[in-house]
C-alpha cells in the first residue's frame, strides 16, 4: 500500500487564513498541513524587531464545526495540551479566542515525520533508540501526569504512529497531536464503536473497544519500533477486516525474518511491548525505556541526537521538511481566501449557524453610553437652568457647564459609533 505524505495535502477547498492575516499577537505566515480535524499554520509571534518566535497555529477546520464529537475532541486536545511539558511533547503555548472560535497556539517543530523517515533509507540502530526512548519517555510524562489536587489524569494518547511522531532537525522526537487522547478530565466520546487512529497501529483492547490505559499506547509504540527496525509494517492488508484479523489472530513474525541481524535481547523487549494481553506487556512506558537503554549500554551501542541529525542531513531534502521558519517569507498560498465566498464562522459553543461578530473589548459599548447620557442630561440640566435663572451670575454659572457637558456627550457618542463600527468589520479582515 502506498505510503502518505510527510506533509498532508489539503482537502478541497481554500485555505482559511490567508497570510498576513493577524490573530491577536500572531500574524500567518503559510498553512502547512491540512488533515484529521484542524487545519495548521506557521505563524509568528514578534515582539520587536529583533524579538520573534515562530509558533504553529491549528484550527478546526470548516467543515467539522457542526459535528460535536469533533468540537469536544478538539477542545479536550487545548484542556489536555495545556497541562503537558515534556521535551518529547510539543507543547500547547497559547490558546486564542478568535472571531468567536478557539485556536491552538502550539510549539513548531521544524522537521519532518517519522513517517518521512521510515519511508527512506533504514535508520542507524542508534538513530533508532534515541526515537525510541524519547518517545517513551513522553509516554511516561503523559501517563503520569496529575491534576491540580494530585490525582492522576488517567491521560491515554491512542493514535501513537508514525504520522504523529515529528522529528526536529535537531534530532528530538516529538510526540504531537492529541487530538483523539482520553483523560477523566474531559468528557467522554459519547458515539459507541468507534475506532479512532490508524488501523494498522490499535491495539487489541482498542479493537475491541474496551477500557484503555498507557498500556494500549506501550502495543502502539511497539508497533512503531517494529516498522522501524524491520522496514516493514506490523500489521497490513487491504481492507480494515484484514487488518483486524491480523491482530486478533496474535501471530506476530519475528522481526529478524525481515532483519536477520537484530539481537535476540532487543527482539525480545519489542514483543514484549507487542504482548496480546496487556498484562505480559510492559507495566509502563518509562520501564521500557529503561530496557531499551540497559540494552544501548550492555551492546556499547551510542544513541543520541547526532545518529538523527546525521541521517537528516544526508538522507532528507529540505523540501521534505515542514517550512523552514527562518527563511519562510510572508507569501501567498496557492488557495487564497475569498473574504465574500468563505462560509461564517461558529463559535464552538453556539449552536450551527450562530452569527459570528468581531469581539470588541468589552468597555467599549457601556463607557459610550454612559458618557453619552451623562453628557446629554447634564447639558439639558445647565440649559433648563440658564433659562430659569433670575439673575446675570446664575446663568453664566449654567451656561459655563454647557460646553464640558456637551464635550462628555460628544466623546460618547464617538465611543459608540467606534463600536458599532469595529462590529461591522469584516470577521476575516486582519486586525
Amino acid at each position: 500500500t502506498p505510503e502518505p505524505s510527510p506533509l498532508p495535502k489539503p482537502r478541497s477547498g481554500p485555505w482559511h487564513l490567508a497570510p498576513g492575516t493577524r490573530i491577536g499577537r500572531y500574524r500567518i505566515v503559510e498553512g502547512i498541513a491540512r488533515g484529521g480535524m484542524g487545519e495548521i499554520y506557521l505563524a509568528r509571534w514578534q515582539v520587536a524587531d529583533r524579538l520573534r518566535r515562530s509558533v504553529a497555529i491549528k484550527r478546526l477546520a470548516m467543515e467539522d464545526r457542526s459535528h460535536a464529537e469533533t468540537i469536544d475532541m478538539f477542545l479536550g486536545e487545548i484542556q489536555i495540551g495545556l497541562r503537558l511539558d515534556h521535551p518529547g511533547v510539543a507543547r500547547v503555548l497559547d490558546v486564542v479566542e478568535w472571531h468567536g472560535e478557539y485556536l491552538i497556539v502550539m510549539e513548531y517543530v521544524y522537521g519532518c515525520s517519522l513517517r518521512r523517515l521510515i519511508r527512506g533509507p533504514r535508520l542507524s540502530l542508534g538513530a533508532t533508540l534515541h526515537i525510541l526512548i524519547g518517545v517513551a519517555r513522553a509516554l511516561e510524562h503523559v501517563h503520569d501526569l496529575r491534576g491540580e489536587e494530585g490525582q492522576r489524569l488517567g491521560i491515554v494518547h491512542r493514535d501513537v504512529s508514525p504520522d504523529n511522531i515529528m522529528v526536529s532537525v535537531d534530532g528530538t522526537p516529538k510526540l504531537i497531536d492529541f487530538g483523539i487522547a482520553r483523560s477523566t478530565v474531559r468528557t467522554e466520546i459519547t458515539l459507541p464503536n468507534v475506532l479512532k487512529g490508524k488501523v494498522g497501529y490499535l491495539s487489541p483492547e482498542q479493537l475491541r473497544c474496551d477500557p484503555l490505559d498507557g498500556r494500549s499506547d506501550i502495543f502502539q509504540l511497539g508497533a512503531v519500533a517494529y516498522e522501524l527496525l524491520t522496514g516493514r509494517r506490523l500489521f497490513d492488508g487491504d481492507s480494515v477486516a484484514a487488518i483486524m484479523n491480523q491482530v486478533f489472530a496474535d501471530e506476530i513474525p519475528p522481526l529478524q525474518e525481515a532483519n536477520a541481524s537484530l539481537d535476540d535481547e532487543l527482539c525480545d523487549i519489542v514483543m514484549r511491548a507487542l504482548a496480546y494481553d496487556p498484562e505480559d506487556r510492559y507495566p509502563t512506558a518509562g520501564a521500557l525505556a529503561k530496557d531499551l537503554a540497559r540494552f544501548a549500554e550492555r551492546h556499547a551501542i551510542r544513541w543520541s541526537a547526532d545518529h538523527v541529525i546525521e541521517h537528516l542531513r544526508s538522507h532528507v531534502p529540505s523540501a521534505d521538511l515542514t517550512p523552514n521558519p527562518a527563511t519562510s517569507p510572508d507569501k501567498q498560498i496557492d488557495a487564497p481566501r475569498d473574504e465574500h465566498t468563505s462560509p461564517p464562522t461558529i463559535r464552538l459553543d453556539a449552536p450551527t449557524g450562530a452569527k459570528a461578530t468581531r469581539r470588541l473589548p468589552v468597555w467599549l459599548m457601556p463607557t459610550g453610553l454612559s458618557l453619552a447620557l451623562a453628557g446629554v442630561t447634564a447639558g439639558g440640566i445647565a440649559r433648563w437652568t440658564a433659562n430659569q435663572a433670575s439673575d446675570e451670575a446664575t446663568m453664566a454659572r449654567s451656561l459655563a457647564w454647557l460646553l464640558p457637558s456637551w464635550t462628555v456627550g460628544a466623546l460618547g457618542i464617538l465611543l459608540l459609533l467606534t463600536a458599532a463600527r469595529y462590529r461591522r468589520r469584516p470577521p476575516g479582515e486582519p486586525g
